[in-house]
């Protein structure tokens, strides 16, 4: 077993679901997610390598068959969708390098700022919307209505204005937010915690059921 240390950074505790009616947060993240682009063009090349989402789905999928096969008709629907649509699409992506945990709680946050991301342990080069997706799609897993707050719709404002993302990627960030949560699902299975498990099958039914008007709304400028 290994352990890391780094030194204690003060921040502010996050006022759930309180945080979702400040979109100065928005602003501070959108400062993150492009220094986390630009970041991208002073790595080598060599370590840029991409992170194919499908193919740690496919391995988890491999893991449930053999431990928890009675969990794939339910999972069923949502591969399909996705084998169809992003990962056929995923190496065509922009990629850049990526926290690859971003969510509220992964965030230290000051009274108008962001102090520092921690649990860096997923980081790597992955698909440019990668951690807006997980971003939104956690938020969404607490309160599904939470997507429609003054936080998403200034974040998805200025991703639009700043052109953050590619017309590819914001043609198919509903996908990437039901493609994410596999790695939520596997969490949950990880730990034996099934009420979350079903938790997350339910919100992941929610976000295929309104696909089409997730991906409509993203599109918005």
């Amino acid at each position: 077993r290994f352990y890391q240390l780094s030194r204690y950074i003060e921040n502010i505790p996050l006022p759930r679901p309180g945080f979702l009616e400040e979109p100065w947060r928005a602003k501070r993240l959108m400062e993150v997610l492009s220094a986390l682009r630009e970041s991208t063009l002073s790595l080598a090349p060599e370590a840029s390598r991409p992170f194919l989402f499908q193919d740690y789905c496919r391995t988890l999928i491999g893991q449930i068959q053999k431990y928890r096969l009675p969990l794939l008709p339910r999972l069923q629907p949502f591969l399909t969708v996705l084998e169809h649509s992003l990962f056929a699409l995923e190496a065509q992506f922009p990629f850049c390098f990526c926290h690859g945990d971003l969510h509220p709680l992964n965030i230290l946050w000051g009274e108008n700022s962001i102090h520092a991301l921690i649990d860096w342990e997923f980081a790597g080069f992955k698909a440019e919307a990668y951690d807006l997706a997980n971003f939104l799609g956690s938020i969404g897993f607490e309160d599904p209505e939470a997507f429609f707050s003054p936080l998403v719709r200034d974040l998805l404002r200025q991703i639009h204005a700043e052109k953050h993302l590619s017309d590819l990627s914001i043609f198919h960030l509903g996908h990437w937010i039901l493609a994410l949560r596999f790695a939520w699902l596997s969490e949950w299975l990880r730990k034996g915690e099934e009420e979350l498990l079903e938790q997350e099958l339910s919100y992941m039914e929610i976000l295929l059921d309104n696909l089409g008007d997730l991906n409509a709304y993203f599109r918005q400028k």
